[in-house]
């Protein structure tokens, strides 16, 4: 009894004394590796350092709040600060960014491309491919992935766009008006009450600051960046390439791939997947993107008017898109399994929530012993799915090069041939050929350029066509410049005419400032590492880019919560910072696939707008952002389409 006595007091006097050496730090933010200055300043006099909700420093700040509420606070803090922040948590620094110099800094820092740690969360779906790895792993892998995109693949793609987008209108075609449900048609992981209060909080934060600022939680600091020039100088930071510890969240499902590797592994990664996005590749795309488009509209064109809940409609449209274009394998028998595994993401992504927004299993060993297991069988589709599209890629290919050997035909450059259709995974399969990636590191990849090329493309479509509804006046001039020069027919429909598109580009961009697919991105440092504004932080710090406060930030846009697509004709960005403006990410770590997206976006929209007008049915006023991995909404968004006459 007396030694309890005595180890309280003693508690109690240690607690005193933490106070009263840091009354706003607390306890776990005394015990964090501390961010320093260069000329010895407080930090405070470069970015402020938002106290936290308990003595545990900001550790416990997103502690019961759901979805819409961590999103809230986030967003909160950025406009409350006016410039990117410093926060402590897990006893790590977290630089929060939310303007455009800090972006850019980190975004092309040479050594800044290891995701941050919440990309762990991840890696169970993901594993370690494109999005998760880093260093040598994700350069190479970028590296071999590049080509795959390239222009001309991209045009091959067209042809399925236009099908899928003709086939997604055809089903509102026997109706003058139609009702759709623009959330229906994104992923089946719309994340209700943690989601919302996570991006609550967030954005709560950010409004309320106005500024970025530092937090400290779990024994980090937190860098939360809503500024371009923080994020300039983080996005561009040679050493700040590896992700935060949140990636480690999607590492069971997304492994070690592009998303979530970093150093050597991410390079090599890198590497070896930019060729297959190059120009000549992604011109292949198109045929494939048009047909999708005309497969998708043609649903609809039975009715003159639809109300149409879209939530089912547009993953599939997209998931059949990427698995056709990068994967070159088509869906159509396996329908009810590409249903499958995007529940199993929707699984996954509560998974990722739920750590987020819970220190306790930010603990890979407490959440393994007590969380894990609700989501192995979600973990099992999603791989299993991956799995029998790189086996039935294995199967056409080698029966491609074998009718090749038995007709003695030379193989046809793979950026020009118009012949065969070149598939992005084609790449890895052949680079396992060469003994630069093996059997795991072509699932890694595959899971993480599925993952990443239906869902984030899915929400810049929803977002997209939920604007044109809103704007009525703006639909008519995108619909205009359509009619000038798309066919009727599509048979036009290339990427040389859609480049013609121009206000439809436009219209796209301010829907992703907007509403940007990834509202938040994250990077770690894994050493000391002194920025551009004099910060130094020390290894381990956490850095998050307010990607959604950074496209909103009023230093940078006037009326930024105005949608005007007319801010990207070229007179008016030519004195913006370059990285107030960051949807695709930026630096060395930018999105490897973001000609693909506008692709697939733009044929998508083209057919829709040919056969209908889309009209609302949602007052944007009532909208609640979720956070996730994407950009999520309570809302169950919806549009009517009418069939043009």
């Amino acid at each position: 009894m007396i030694v309890v006595l005595w180890l309280t007091v003693a508690l109690c006097v240690i607690v005193h004394w933490l106070y009263r050496v840091n009354k706003d730090y607390y306890i776990m933010a005394f015990f964090s590796r501390r961010v320093r200055t260069k000329d010895g300043r407080p930090v405070e006099s470069i970015v402020p350092v938002p106290k936290g909700r308990t003595i545990f420093a900001n550790c416990l700040d997103l502690y019961g709040k759901d979805h819409a509420g961590v999103f809230s606070y986030s967003r909160e803090l950025s406009q409350r600060l006016g410039e990117s922040y410093l926060q402590y948590g897990m006893g790590l620094p977290i630089f929060n960014i939310i303007d455009a110099e800090n972006a850019e800094n980190i975004l092309n820092h040479p050594k800044l491309i290891t995701k941050g740690l919440v990309y762990d969360f991840l890696q169970p779906a993901l594993r370690t491919g494109l999005l998760t790895s880093t260093e040598k792993k994700w350069h190479a892998r970028r590296k071999m992935l590049t080509p795959t995109f390239h222009f001309n693949i991209l045009g091959q793609f067209q042809e399925i766009f236009q099908a899928e987008s003709l086939k997604f209108v055809q089903q509102f075609q026997s109706q003058d008006e139609s009702i759709v449900s623009l959330s229906d048609l994104i992923p089946r992981f719309t994340l209700n009450s943690i989601c919302a209060g996570v991006f609550s909080y967030s954005r709560e934060l950010s409004q309320r600051l106005g500024e970025s600022y530092l937090e400290y939680g779990m024994g980090v600091p937190l860098l939360n960046i809503i500024d371009a020039e923080n994020a300039e100088n983080i996005l561009n930071h040679p050493k700040l390439i590896t992700k935060s510890l949140v990636y480690d969240f999607l590492q069971p499902a997304l492994r070690t791939g592009l998303l979530t590797s970093t150093e050597k592994k991410w390079h090599a990664r890198r590497k070896m997947l930019t060729p297959t996005f190059h120009f000549n590749i992604l011109g292949q795309f198109q045929e494939i993107f048009r047909a999708e488009s005309l497969k998708f509209v043609q649903q609809f064109q039975s009715q003159d008017e639809s109300i149409v809940s879209l939530s089912d409609l547009i993953p599939r449209f997209t998931l059949n898109s990427i698995c056709e274009t990068a994967m070159g394998v088509k869906l159509d028998e396996m329908a009810e399994k590409g249903d499958r595994y995007r529940e199993g993401i929707h699984m996954i992504e509560m998974s990722f929530i739920r750590r987020l927004s819970n220190p306790l299993l930010w603990n890979k060993t407490i959440y393994n012993w007590f969380a894990a297991k609700t989501y192995d069988a979600f973990l099992k589709t999603v791989h299993e799915f991956s799995s029998e599209i790189i086996a039935k890629r294995r199967i056409l290919l080698e029966e491609e090069l074998e009718h090749r050997r038995s007709t003695q035909t030379a193989d046809d450059d793979i950026f020009g041939s118009r012949k065969k259709r070149f598939a992005m995974l084609d790449t890895l399969i052949c680079a396992e050929k060469d003994g630069l990636i093996d059997h795991a590191g072509i699932c890694e990849e595959v899971d993480t350029l599925m993952f990443e090329g239906f869902d984030t493309t899915s929400i810049g479509l929803i977002f997209s066509l939920m604007n044109m509804s809103l704007y009525p006046e703006k639909q008519e001039l995108c619909y205009k410049e359509i009619e000038e020069h798309i066919d009727d027919n599509f048979d036009n429909l290339d990427n040389n005419q859609l480049s013609k598109l121009k206000y439809l580009e436009y219209f796209i961009k301010e829907t992703m400032r907007l509403f940007p697919s990834v509202p938040i991105m994250a990077r770690q440092t894994i050493q000391e590492t002194e920025l551009a504004n004099g910060l130094i932080l020390p290894e381990r710090s956490q850095i998050t880019i307010h990607i959604f406060d950074v496209h909103r930030n009023p230093k940078y846009w006037d009326s930024p919560n105005e949608f005007r697509p007319e801010r990207f004709l070229p007179e008016n960005c030519q004195n913006r910072h370059t990285y107030a403006y960051i949807p695709f990410s930026a630096g060395q770590r930018n999105c490897i696939g973001q000609k693909f997206a506008m692709q697939e976006m733009k044929t998508l929209i083209v057919v829709l707008l040919k056969k209908f007008r889309i009209l609302p049915l949602i007052d944007p006023k009532t909208i609640v952002f979720n956070v996730g991995i994407t950009l999520r909404t309570q809302n169950n968004i919806q549009v009517k389409l009418v069939r043009r006459k």
